[in-house]
């Protein structure tokens, strides 16, 4: 992995070892900009735990997010 240029998009062939075996895939980079959000303070009690939507607002990602 250290030969791949992380900070570019594309799609690299790979190899893994585990063991004795290896193994070969694809690494696809599709997305270089972290998604950004806002925490929203919460106050909450032992046991209930709040709706992790509300905990987050002006959730943005460029290859789309789910909370």
């Amino acid at each position: 992995l250290a030969s791949i240029d992380t900070s570019k998009v594309g799609t690299y062939p790979i190899q893994l070892r585990i063991g004795d075996r290896e193994y070969e895939s694809v690494l696809n980079i599709v997305d270089l900009t972290a998604p950004t959000a806002n925490p929203v303070p919460q106050e909450i009690y032992a046991g209930n735990a709040p709706d992790p939507v509300a905990c987050v607002k002006d959730v943005f990602d460029l290859s789309g997010c789910k909370i």
